[in-house]
């Protein structure tokens, strides 16, 4: 078994390891990183870029804020008809934004225009699991269909008319997990049990996948270059697989960390972000299966993302702030 050493946890905010790939940080608290605080002081939980980079969208509990992304001020603020805002993501063309709370998703058109944005639809999941709300949300890359997960059970619905369309529901155990693929043919999702189903939605051909350690799978990711899958466990493991050889494998990294709670792919290269409740957020070279960066921020990170051109990362804090981590274009290479 392929396996990357874990990295002993230092604390506040330090970058222990950032020498592979150009990215020349020496190991020390960090303040500043290319202009940008690590920790300036924009109030948010979870969040998402704009696809074109202009805008990130971060909610509290709340509300959401639409914010400008380069000199970080205020666009837009919307509130929520729910108790607690619990995700929120743009559709694929930046006109819309999805935002999850209790059973119910919110589609806002032109949300960063005070005077035109539009509470579009609002879809409502089945009152099928006692234990909570939408948890993630997930668009399909044609921006017609929106994928929820409510623990236990993951929803599908037609953005253009509310209808749910299709409920994947526990088999036996609950699902925790879920991910369309880059062009939007699959679906993987990930199973309490360590169990990874993948469907081919134009066929209904499944295959499947249980991580050795039979750990909950509490992330997927698919990597839009190398036809790659993540899949992050409570047990602080990386599996790896490849999507033609789906049972080969393509690698494990035993991170050290435990819960795995959100992963994003770098857009161009095979380094994977990864983010923990127990505040660790870090780097990976898939190619080598090592960590390259890691910051441990004391709080959990329940949301991390890279922007469209993969030199900026952002990441939630738990203490309300959302951080952006910016690392030159010309050192995030991974050959």
């Amino acid at each position: 078994m392929f396996q990357a050493q874990p990295f002993k946890k230092e604390k506040n905010v330090k970058i222990v390891l950032a020498i592979a790939l150009g990215i020349c940080l020496l190991t020390g608290s960090l303040t500043r990183s290319q202009g940008l605080p690590l920790g300036q002081d924009i109030d948010g939980a979870r969040l998402d870029w704009r696809p074109d980079d202009m805008m990130l969208a971060i909610t509290d509990s709340q509300m959401v804020e639409i914010i400008d992304s380069t000199n970080r001020q205020s666009i837009n603020i919307l509130p929520s008809a729910g108790n607690y805002i619990t995700d929120v993501e743009w559709s694929p063309d930046g006109t819309k934004l999805a935002i999850s709370s209790d059973c119910n998703i919110e589609i806002w058109n032109q949300p960063w225009d005070s005077a035109n944005a539009q509470l579009e639809r609002t879809l409502q999941a089945p009152n099928d699991s006692p234990i909570s709300g939408i948890v993630t949300l997930s668009w399909h890359p044609s921006g017609n269909m929106l994928l929820g997960v409510k623990p236990e059970f993951v929803h599908i619905w037609d953005v253009s008319n509310g209808q749910l369309l299709r409920t994947f529901s526990p088999n036996p155990t609950p699902v925790l997990s879920a991910s369309w693929s880059p062009d939007g043919s699959m679906i993987a999702l990930g199973y309490l049990t360590g169990t990874i189903l993948i469907e081919d939605l134009s066929t209904g051909a499944l295959e499947s996948l249980e991580i050795y350690d039979r750990y909950a799978i509490r992330s997927l990711a698919w990597n839009n270059v190398d036809e790659y899958l993540a899949a992050g466990t409570a047990s602080g493991i990386i599996q790896l697989m490849y999507l033609d050889n789906f049972l080969a494998g393509a690698g494990t990294i035993e991170t050290g960390i435990e819960n795995i709670v959100a992963m994003d792919w770098h857009p161009t290269t095979s380094l994977l972000a990864t983010s923990s409740p127990d505040g660790t957020v870090a780097i990976w070279n898939t190619d080598n299966l090592q960590m390259v960066l890691r910051i441990d921020t004391g709080y959990p990170i329940p949301s991390i993302k890279w922007n469209s051109n993969g030199d900026k990362l952002a990441y939630s804090n738990g203490n309300g702030h959302v951080s952006i981590l910016q690392i030159p274009s010309t050192n995030t290479r991974a050959d």
